[in-house]
């Protein structure tokens, strides 16, 4: 099982690099040996990258089982195994109610916005940073305690965790929380857009900082990329609401479901301008019309998530 360091390269990733560096300045070679990244394997050969390698092998395939915590203090890091397929990635995270922190990286994105069926749009404020979700009542010394050391990591690799040899820091500001006001979230989801044939490895990242957990206390399920399904909606705001006979629909909202059937929106979910969840609608109301079809008045949060779902006669 290899090991993960930090490393310089001398491009923006691996792929397009000719060389890895102990140093930003690029003058000190790291030693030679296999070097991965989002499932680009590459040797490093006296200071030269030799041709790419794929790894899927290593990563877990998506749309299969759920993956559950080991009920353990660690920071959990699982390669998700994407394909060749375009569209959205829908990533379904429940933390139950002692907080754990969770973002996905993908092509050099870190994604780490999620709506819960309980109570919608959750994020952290840290850039780049972990989202931890969970029960206010349960905080515990998720923020007082922080930082939490000797925190050890564990790669997932054929259903089964493994500590790396590796142990970190992990920093939760009262900004990282972002937590249910005295109830569990529930089931909380995530889109990843993915627009491209590669690269094809998605990595989830989940820390689990406190202790005295139910077994599992976290349960992680990642969809294969799927092209959302539309309906036609208004431009936003229009005349009239449900009485509108001004704005046409002809626009497409994409909706990102978190609770409900495909074509109807309900409170929570994503909204999106795009299959692949790349562009979240503006903030506003729309007129939503299904093939049945059934019109609605839908509110979009300044986040991209539905606040309010009224039926039109």
């Amino acid at each position: 099982m290899g090991t993960i360091g930090s490393f310089y390269l001398n491009g923006p990733n691996l792929v397009t690099s000719t060389g890895i560096f102990t140093d930003s300045a690029f003058t000190t070679c790291a030693p030679n040996g296999w070097y991965s990244q989002e499932g680009n394997v590459r040797q490093l050969l006296n200071c030269v990258l030799l041709p790419r390698a794929q790894c899927p092998s290593c990563s877990t395939p998506c749309g299969g089982v759920a993956i559950d915590s080991q009920n353990s203090l660690g920071l959990y890091l699982i390669p998700i195994e994407l394909g060749s397929a375009i569209g959205a990635i829908k990533v379904s995270f429940s933390p139950g109610d002692i907080p754990d922190g969770i973002r996905g990286i993908y092509n050099n994105g870190v994604f780490n916005e999620f709506s819960s069926e309980v109570d919608g749009y959750h994020a952290t404020s840290v850039t780049d940073g972990l989202t931890y979700m969970g029960n206010s009542a349960d905080v515990g010394s998720l923020i007082t305690g922080s930082p939490h050391g000797s925190i050890i990591e564990y790669d997932f690799y054929n259903s089964i965790y493994t500590p790396n040899g590796n142990t970190t820091t992990v920093d939760v500001s009262a900004g990282s929380a972002s937590l249910s006001i005295t109830k569990s979230p529930d089931t909380c989801i995530a889109y990843i857009p993915k627009t491209l044939s590669s690269p094809t490895t998605l990595s989830m990242q989940i820390a689990e900082v406190l202790g005295s957990q139910p077994t599992p206390s976290w349960s992680l399920t990642v969809g294969c990329p799927t092209a959302l399904t539309s309906n036609q909606c208004t431009d936003v705001n229009p005349a009239g609401g449900c009485s509108n006979t001004v704005s046409p629909l002809d626009e497409a909202i994409f909706l990102g479901k978190v609770t409900g059937s495909v074509n109807a929106p309900v409170v929570n979910d994503w909204a999106f301008s795009d299959a692949y969840a790349v562009t979240k609608k503006p903030f506003g109301d729309y007129l939503v019309e299904d093939p049945t079809p059934q019109k609605w008045l839908v509110s979009v949060s300044a986040n991209g998530v539905i606040t309010a779902v009224t039926s039109c006669p």
